[in-house]
């Protein structure tokens, strides 16, 4: 008898933590998070990490050039409030929503581990940006940004896989461009957007950096 009642509270516990793990936050993700993203710093390593959330899918771009990261992981996801994400080079991130920021690891393919906390992306400008476009893929070029304000920006710059210098984004000009050995390379942000077929679901989209972002 004692047995039988072991496992029945042995059961109820696991029940319960499973329903307090899966159970969606009463504060909504996407009104926090509004078209921007998060952002935030990596303890204990000089990287940063920004993310863009929406319905079925997350993006995250983890990056210092002066140290040689640059990590870009897209993928579908279950539950926008805690999930991972793993991109082919091994690196993986884990995400949980908590207090209306977002924590999480970051765990890279040589198996280190760093802890962040990433807040919404508010300043006009923010964003999450990526050189984009044919030319770019021809020439080898890779190029992310992660914006809290055009004084506040950190990303990564690689040429035919070698690591360069990254110049830094300008969100005070029309320019949606950026200049490297007198070629211009079209800069675009990450944003939130609802689908032409159901305009209640949230998707993720590459649009235009511009000036006046609204």
């Amino acid at each position: 008898m004692k047995n039988v009642i072991m496992s029945i509270l042995t059961g109820l516990v696991i029940f319960l933590l499973i329903t307090c793990e899966n159970k969606t936050p009463e504060i909504d993700i996407f009104e926090i998070q509004g078209q921007k993203g998060f952002a935030g710093k990596l303890i204990g390593i000089d990287a940063y990490v920004g993310l863009l959330i929406a319905d079925d899918e997350a993006i995250i771009y983890v990056c210092n050039g002066d140290i040689e990261i640059s990590e870009w992981l897209k993928g579908p996801i279950i539950n926008p409030y805690s999930f991972d994400l793993r991109n082919s080079s091994g690196t993986n991130v884990h995400v949980r929503f908590i207090d209306n920021s977002l924590e999480g690891s970051v765990t890279f393919s040589n198996e280190n581990t760093f802890k962040f906390t990433a807040s919404p992306l508010r300043e006009e400008g923010a964003g999450i940006y990526r050189v984009v476009g044919e030319m770019a893929k021809e020439d080898q070029i890779e190029a992310g940004w992660i914006l809290n304000s055009e004084d506040d920006q950190h990303g990564s710059l690689t040429i035919r896989s070698s690591f360069q210098n990254t110049p830094m984004l300008s969100t005070t000009d029309n320019s949606n461009f950026i200049q490297l050995d007198k070629k211009s390379y079209p800069v675009n942000v990450f944003m939130i957007g609802a689908t032409l077929t159901n305009k209640k679901q949230r998707k993720i989209f590459i649009d235009t950096y511009l000036k006046n972002e609204k």
